[in-house]
């Protein structure tokens, strides 16, 4: 499932209503409208009178599943490259025409997607489009800006990963938990990757990928519909379509028994982690490991936290979630330990939790927990523009249709205790797990290190 966030008062014109006598009667719904142009763009629109602020958003169907291996890292590479500038703003321009306006304007990249977003003080609305179809319609990069950001990502790699020990291990997680899948590298790429990568590399994937057939732009908050969608189509409608080649999924093999790895870096406190594969989006079991994972170890009320936290004490955090993704999902699991001594009892109650659920089932009265948490959850990314865009974008993107955000509370409703046995039997298996320890350097090897 898509995890976004439920808020049960009335904000920019979203109003759940709620039957307290069936569960089933929660529905969420505001506003939207959608165009898609003749170049493919696809346009959701969802307007506010209310709201001071507009956020503009603009996503496109393309992530680090989408390189080809030896040529990693060239999707976040983009998301650097796609504010150096285009024919009516230069890269300063750019920023600074956001900022003199009170804007901001940020990128992310994941493995499935990337997006774009600019928000402004609503009167500044129609200046965002000019802005954003500008870089769409004419980016301009050449080899010193590839080379310049290229030794930025760099740089941003080596201080998120490669001297970031929890970054190490986030990174190892989906390494191990997959074996053929593009999903195995990181997002960022590798340092010899990023360092092969040409402009005729950077040329090219822009032309596959960077195409408004395979872009969604979403608007939310104070703006005025009809003069919003005039300006889109204006600024939009003569991009040229390009063909979007991405590449055939690779079948990822059935796992046949465990995997394990041991990380050393410079930490003070072990952490274990947990991982198997889970329902990709849209997946019918997505709901029910949405609300296993909260049960299992997320929040005070969960299993893991009651046990290792508060009662046994051999803990100080626990996190369990379950991400969906395009082609598939992982259900992981990161506990910080108080100690070593105490790794091997937090791996073997992890593991008693797991099989008591796949065993027995849950209660009733941890399925109603986790479900007002989910919800509540779910409305709290919906209080501001910028999260009302981004769960359009990500319901748009990932399962081809904005319209899914409003169905997932009769999902989640729907989930009752056979379904939450029935997905923990069905993918959490023992024997298609992943562990990965975190622990202290050795005396040894913390000496030899310093010695180099």
């Amino acid at each position: 499932m898509l995890k976004q966030l439920l808020v049960i008062t009335s904000v920019f014109g979203l109003t759940p209503q709620i039957n307290a006598e069936q569960n089933s009667a929660l529905a969420l719904r505001f506003p939207v409208e959608k165009m898609v142009l003749e170049n493919g763009l696809t346009v959701l629109l969802s307007a506010s009178s209310t709201s001071p602020i507009v956020s503009y958003q603009t996503w496109f169907r393309v992530g680090s599943r989408d390189e080809k291996e030896g040529l990693t890292g060239l999707a976040h590479l983009f998301e650097h490259l796609m504010f150096k500038g285009a024919t009516r703003y230069s890269n300063k321009e750019f920023d600074q025409t956001i900022r003199n306006h009170g804007g901001s304007a940020n990128a992310f990249t994941t493995r499935d997607y990337t997006g774009y977003y600019i928000n402004f003080p609503n009167e500044f609305a129609t200046l965002a489009v000019d802005l954003e179809s500008d870089r769409m319609a004419s980016l301009k990069f050449d080899e010193e800006s590839l080379k310049s950001e290229r030794e930025v990502v760099k740089e941003e790699k080596r201080f998120r990963f490669d001297n970031n020990p929890l970054g190490k291990l986030f990174n190892s997680l989906f390494e191990v938990t997959f074996e053929k899948s593009r999903y195995r590298w990181p997002v960022i790429g590798s340092m010899e990757d990023l360092d092969r990568s040409t402009l005729e590399d950077a040329k090219d994937f822009f032309s596959s990928f960077y195409s408004p057939s395979n872009a969604v732009i979403v608007v939310a908050g104070g703006f005025e519909m009809s003069k919003m969608k005039n300006d889109i189509k204006a600024a939009y409608q003569n991009i040229p379509r390009r063909e979007v080649k991405r590449l055939a999924p690779i079948p990822e093999p059935r796992q046949k028994s465990p995997r394990s790895l041991t990380i050393r870096e410079a930490v003070q406190t072990p952490h274990i982690a947990f991982s198997f594969r889970s329902p990709k989006a849209g997946g019918e079991d997505s709901h029910a490991m949405d609300i296993l994972g909260a049960i299992i170890g997320e929040g005070e009320d969960s299993r893991l936290h009651r046990e290792l936290v508060y009662k046994r004490q051999i803990a100080t955090s626990v996190s369990t979630y379950n991400q969906s993704m395009l082609e598939s999902g992982v259900f992981q699991t990161l506990i910080q330990a108080t100690s070593i001594k105490s790794l091997a009892t937090i791996a073997s109650v992890y593991n008693s939790v797991v099989e008591q659920i796949r065993r027995s089932g849950v209660t009733q009265g941890e399925l109603d927990r986790a479900k007002k948490k989910i919800m509540l959850d779910f409305v709290e990314s919906l209080k501001t523009a910028a999260g009302k865009a981004r769960a359009l974008a990500l319901n748009e993107v990932m399962l081809g249709d904005y319209e899914a955000l409003f169905n997932d509370i009769e999902k989640y409703q729907k989930v009752d205790v056979k379904s939450i046995q029935a997905s923990a039997l069905a993918y959490l298996n023992r024997h298609q797990g992943v562990t990965i320890k975190l622990l202290p350097e050795s005396r040894s090897n913390s000496s030899q290190k310093g010695a180099k």
